[in-house]
């Protein structure tokens, strides 16, 4: 049985003038409630800024006590919200309501059961349009489940089912994603000058002032308002209001009222597009495509060159994935380590930053050769991560040898203080202990400096415990490569995370101990892509194959909505020739999907050729004004030049019998 609940979204009793938290709610896709109201899992609730309607959620699991969030309370208790062992937490599916679709439901009950007939009919209207969408968030929470528990998985499936979009949407939610709204972090005059037009309508913070914008000038903009003067708000006030999240809260001055009612605006309207788009600024994701030469040295380590001047250096480096394994390595053992070793650690470094100056202007004094022996001496180079020395015979390389900054760092830490001390230290790198005696001399040099300048390692005050977070690697088209060549050791790795394995490189940048050996650590997942039409496929033995979970994305019948338009029957008439008796209505999955043997060779399978839904869906853009911008003749080009070509080529490799030719002719919008 359905339950129908409305949630206020300010606290208390007396709530005018509280601080709004539907944001909050929107932020981690969550609703709260108290002990003795439960929504249950499936409960719809409505959420509310006194009478007024700001959107409508769905539970998607059973309650838990907020105690078991406690990163959340600091966010709670600063939006007035009870952080108490009474209140609780569901997970949700949010549905914000624009202005225009916003309504009103008169009770002051900040937490109450709904028995109008007419908000309940509404709520599931609403519900059901965005059906798809909650299917989708519900799908979403699935496969995040499975590569938490799995660690990698395989979404594979045929084109135009949206794979690669799908990785991204999970990785997101893994990584928890929030980018900013620009490179500078900040809210901008131009953002606000490209949004903000003449004629756009804004409600004030509460909701009780409905403003509108009656002109945008070079510093400014005036705002006309019910029953107000027409108020004169300048970039620098929205800026200000904006950066501050002051809008997220009452705000008592009528011009931080207007200026809060455009920086709201901005954040409902823009700020989410923008922050949708860009998860590809985050240090925690990387994505690569496969092709059929990609190998170990590309993808793992592998040897470089580099130019030395006259000479030519080879080196070991870790690739794409030796690198991001070592990012997710780092953090995950600087979230173990407390705010002591934290503090030590980030106080020797910044004095380490200022022996580092200290050290090359003494190279560059020397003239680029600073005496470390009689026949040894610190040189003149651009390497960011090591100092260089080299002897005066010519029996050196002219760039020198290296010393790593963080094996100095790491045997300060550690305590050593001679040669000895050094060749004993596993913490290392092999250069430094195999040129210990060389070594131990810039050691020694640290330490001078420090004790000359009167520089002590303490704590910090201001250090903080590193939280622990999820790292996600993209890889598509993972099948288009000789996986078994491409992974090589890591096969082992991926099963038995966290367990070094020996790589064919010994790399001396690694953060491991044993510079020759992989790690790849918990907090690292992989979502690889698969093209099941794909001819050229690359093969996948079963040591991989058990390694991966391996995920159906089949085509779907959408519904067309305020963002897309769905061209159903194009859709449908494409996938008779996949699906036998096909239906809209259902959910198809690699068991019920049946081959529809008229169109479709007996050699292949619908689930892994039928096209997508992609090819059918046409995005909605609009204009600042929410005006209609699609131009529906791209839909036919996309039929003529996108989807009858891939049909046509189905038939000539033996995908589709001849006998759908004629079909393929007859398609139209």
């Amino acid at each position: 049985m359905k339950s129908y609940w409305k949630l206020g979204c300010r606290w208390g009793s007396k709530s005018k003038g509280k601080p709004l938290f539907f944001d909050l709610l929107i932020k981690y896709g969550i609703v709260i409630s108290w002990e003795n109201k439960d929504y249950r899992c499936g409960g719809n609730i409505l959420l509310t800024d006194g009478h007024t309607v700001l959107g409508v959620a769905r539970t998607t699991d059973t309650r838990k006590p907020v105690f078991d969030f406690p990163h959340y309370k600091e966010e709670f208790e600063a939006l007035q919200i009870e952080y108490c062992q009474d209140l609780y937490v569901y997970n949700a599916y949010i549905i914000k309501l624009d202005l225009n679709n916003r309504f009103r439901f008169q009770t002051q009950t900040g937490i109450c059961g709904i028995n109008k007939k007419e908000i309940r009919d509404r709520m599931d209207s609403i519900l059901a349009f965005h059906r798809n969408d909650f299917e989708k968030m519900l799908s979403i929470k699935k496969y995040i489940d499975l590569v938490k528990y799995k660690k990698q998985i395989i979404l594979q499936g045929p084109p135009g089912t949206g794979k690669t979009k799908l990785a991204k949407e999970i990785a997101r939610e893994i990584i928890g994603f929030t980018a900013p709204l620009n490179n500078d972090k900040e809210l901008n005059e131009a953002l606000i000058k490209n949004f903000i037009k003449v004629g756009q309508n804004f409600n004030s913070v509460h909701g009780n002032t409905s403003y509108k914008v009656k002109d945008v000038l070079d510093n400014k903009i005036i705002l006309s308002g019910n029953d107000i003067e027409d108020k004169s708000i300048t970039y620098n006030k929205i800026i200000e209001v904006y950066n501050l999240g002051r809008w997220q809260r009452s705000l008592d001055n009528g011009n931080d009222r207007g200026a809060g009612a455009i920086a709201k605006y901005i954040y409902d309207n823009i700020a989410e597009r923008i922050i949708k788009s860009k998860i590809g600024d985050s240090e925690q994701f990387k994505l690569v495509q496969f092709h059929p030469s990609y190998t170990y040295e590309d993808f793992v380590r592998g040897i470089v060159s580099e130019s030395k001047g006259e000479n030519i250096e080879y080196k070991n480096i870790n690739k794409t994935l030796g690198l991001f394994a070592e990012e997710a390595l780092k953090n995950y053992l600087d979230s173990k380590k407390d705010v002591a070793t934290i503090s030590k650690e980030s106080s020797i470094k910044s004095h380490f930053e200022a022996f580092k100056e200290y050290l090359n202007d003494k190279i560059e004094n020397a003239e680029g050769y600073f005496s470390l022996t009689k026949s040894v001496g610190l040189i003149s180079t651009d390497d960011e991560n090591a100092f260089r020395y080299k002897g005066e015979n010519e029996g050196w390389l002219k760039n020198g040898n290296r010393i790593l900054h963080k094996d100095i760092l790491q045997a300060y830490s550690d305590g050593n203080l001679d040669r000895q001390d050094i060749k004993k230290n596993q913490n290392i790198s092999g250069l430094a202990r195999q040129h210990a005696s060389y070594f131990v001399r810039v050691l020694n040099l640290f330490q001078e400096f420090l004790d000359k300048n009167k520089l002590k390692v303490k704590e910090v005050k201001t250090s903080e415990k590193v939280a622990l977070q999820n790292y996600v690697l993209i890889i598509d088209e993972i099948n288009r490569a000789n996986l078994s060549s491409v992974l090589g050791e890591l096969i082992y790795a991926l099963e038995y995370r966290g367990e070094a394995v020996a790589s064919m490189y010994a790399v001396e940048d690694s953060i491991n101990e044993d510079k020759s050996t992989l790690i790849l650590p918990p907090n690292l997942y992989i979502i690889g892509t698969m093209n099941t039409a794909d001819r050229s496929l690359g093969h996948i033995d079963y040591a991989i194959r058990r390694r991966f979970a391996f995920v159906d994305v089949l085509p779907e019948y959408l519904n067309t909505n305020d963002e897309l338009i769905f061209h159903s029957n194009l859709f449908r008439a494409v996938s008779e020739m996949f699906v036998k008796d096909f239906d809209p209505e259902i959910k198809y999955t690699a068991e019920n999907t049946l081959n529809n043997d008229v169109y479709l060779s007996s050699e292949f399978e619908a689930k892994d050729v039928w096209l997508g839904h992609s090819y059918f869906i046409q995005i909605i853009e609009k204009d600042e004004k929410g005006n209609q911008l699609l131009i529906p003749e791209n839909m036919e080009l996309r039929l003529e030049y996108e989807i009858k070509p891939i049909l046509m080529e189905y038939v000539k490799d033996g995908v589709l019998k001849p006998s759908a030719i004629d079909k393929i002719k007859e398609l139209t919008i």
